[in-house]
């Protein structure tokens, strides 16, 4: 959904195979090159295999000798890696004189294994994937792939955020910190409703064979759901409604593969990181990670109820950004978000 790390709606509602371990630390700070993580089969949570998995996936920054410093960024609703390289350099997100930071491909974003690129599982024959199975393909990429221990951070927004929710509750070890920002560890009932209803306009094109349209209503209520009232009155006249929807439908719709988009819908809709029988609070007492907890107060669409309410579990330290900008906080208080993060990441 997001154009990049900083989501632009649009003008108006402006974010490895490497070779030994000896020689990680040698890559060039611009090695931004796409490459590619071969799984093979990825057991999924719901019991079935995803074939031919592989995750895409960026570096930017060297990984220092001990090994210490590697930072995973993770992508948004139907981003990519290519796009997270804007949230990396000397004054941005993460400094890559000081991280190496792996930027990961998520699971159905067109990129890594997705419906629109599988040969042997392509379209509504790829297998219903979660959030769990996002982080877990991540994590084989971290550890097999790119032999990595340990990582210093998670970092990841809004859907990004949703994973970094799971993986430190899927792996509480294998991260110092970890932060999501505008994500959370579960839907909310509010959440799961305005989910669901893009989840259900688009399986009801693709049914009736509609593609060019499939992710139009879908996208029209993300539009909605982005920013707030007050913020959409302010900066949009009522004669220029249809304009902006129809240059963010455009906009988005350009990178955008209708059985990726759902793919995707439906494991943001899986998102909980609380296992059956347990409640939020045991969850967030199992994590070990230091964590700074970024939300939007007036998000709309993800709500910071449960990510603020497991920061309270935790003792995380918690940001709210309080513009009313909505999901779109982090554009209009950006300097008040990087400035958090990096000094997060600086703590003693």
């Amino acid at each position: 959904m997001h154009s990049s790390f900083r989501f632009r709606i649009s003008s108006v509602l402006s974010i490895f195979a490497f070779l030994i371990a000896t020689l990680l630390s040698s890559h060039p700070t611009n090695a931004q090159e796409l490459k590619f993580a071969n799984l093979g089969v990825l057991k999924l949570e719901s019991g079935e295999d995803l074939k031919d998995c592989r995750i895409g996936y960026r570096t930017l920054g060297h990984l220092n000798e001990d090994r210490s410093n590697a930072v995973l960024l993770l992508t948004w609703f139907n981003g990519k890696s290519e796009a997270l390289k804007n949230s990396v350099g000397p004054n941005k997100l993460l400094d890559p004189t000081q991280y190496f930071v792996v930027m990961i491909d998520a699971l159905g974003n067109g990129v890594s294994t997705s419906p629109s690129n599988s040969a042997t599982q392509p379209q509504d024959k790829f297998p219903r994937i979660s959030m769990r199975d996002m982080v877990n393909a991540e994590y084989q990429l971290a550890t097999k792939e790119l032999q990595l221990a340990h990582v210093r951070a998670v970092i990841g927004i809004s859907m990004g955020g949703m994973q970094t929710f799971q993986w430190a509750a899927s792996y509480p070890a294998y991260m110092d910190e970890a932060i999501p920002i505008m994500g959370t560890p579960q839907q909310s009932s509010y959440d799961l409703l305005q989910w669901s209803v893009q989840a259900d306009n688009v399986e009801y094109h693709l049914k009736n064979g509609d593609r060019e349209h499939a992710v139009d209503g879908a996208m029209k209520l993300g539009i909605l759901q982005m920013t707030t009232p007050e913020r959409l009155g302010s900066e949009t006249k009522r004669t220029d409604v249809d304009n902006l929807v129809n240059s963010t439908l455009a906009d988005w719709k350009k990178d955008t593969q209708p059985f990726d988009y759902l793919c995707q819908l439906r494991a943001i809709i899986s998102t909980n990181i609380v296992s059956q029988g347990s409640s939020l609070e045991d969850a967030a007492k199992l994590v070990k990670a230091k964590m700074l907890v970024i939300v939007g107060r007036h998000d709309h669409l993800v709500n910071p109820a449960p990510a603020l309410a497991f920061a309270g579990f935790h003792k995380a330290t918690v940001l709210v950004l309080e513009s009313d900008c909505g999901h779109h906080a982090t554009v209009c208080q950006e300097d008040l978000m990087v400035a958090a993060v990096r000094g997060f990441l600086t703590e003693k």
